[in-house]
């Protein structure tokens, strides 16, 4: 499972796994509030891409995430 440094790439990658796989690919985004932690995975079952973070993430980085899976 691939885990990314900065979010650019985590969203550059979750573009190509999109476009190769649109029907397959889905997104689960956990907060775990006692380690004060957001968890992003974007997965096809094949490939497992994981970014976590424990900074304030801006929300349009977030929405440009969340456009790509409609």
């Amino acid at each position: 499972m691939p885990r990314t440094k900065d979010f650019a790439s985590f969203v550059r990658l979750s573009e190509e796994l999109v476009a190769a796989y649109p029907l397959k690919t889905r997104i689960i985004m956990k907060y775990r509030n006692l380690e004060k932690k957001l968890v992003i995975h974007v997965t096809n079952d094949a490939t497992h891409l994981k970014y976590t973070t424990r900074e304030l993430l801006d929300s349009r980085s977030i929405e440009r995430l969340m456009n790509l899976f409609k």
